[in-house]
Parts: structure tokens; C-alpha cells; sequence
């Protein structure tokens, strides 16, 4: 991630994204960059047919359903 947001300029937009729920492999990894991303809050989904939970911090973890097992998604800013 750190090697991710060096190849961004400053004040430029990186996705984090990644098939999984496990906050090990999401909101950890963020928490370990903080002082390097801002999170951008992502906007509610309107799609009922889509379950997630919306975290304090803006990022959005997909719940797993019939057809996929669920990913994390975050929008950044590099600092």
C-alpha cells in the first residue's frame, strides 16, 4: 500500500480495494497509512438489492451473497 500511494501525486485519488470483509486485510491496512491518505467518505448505495455496512470512516465493506463472497472498497487522497 505505502509503494501504491508513493506512485501517486500529492492530492491525487487512489481506490483500495479488495475482495475481502476481514478488517485485517482492509481497515488495518488504512489504519497502518493514516498519516499518509485522507478517506474520502463514499456515498450511500441505492440499490436494495445490495447489502453493506458503512463504516464511521466512509469506507464500505459489500456483504457476501448468492452470487459473490463480499470486498471492501475505499476512496483516498494522498496527503
Amino acid at each position: 500500500m505505502k509503494k501504491a500511494i508513493k506512485l501517486v501525486n500529492k492530492g491525487g485519488t487512489i481506490i483500495y480495494s479488495t475482495c475481502s470483509i476481514l478488517k485485517d486485510e482492509n481497515e488495518k491496512i488504512l489504519e497502518k497509512v493514516k498519516d499518509l491518505v485522507e478517506i474520502i467518505p463514499i456515498e450511500e448505495i441505492e440499490d436494495k438489492n445490495l447489502k453493506y455496512l458503512k463504516s464511521t470512516n466512509g469506507t464500505l465493506t459489500i456483504l457476501p451473497n448468492s452470487y459473490y463472497e463480499g470486498f471492501f472498497i475505499s476512496k483516498l487522497k494522498r496527503l
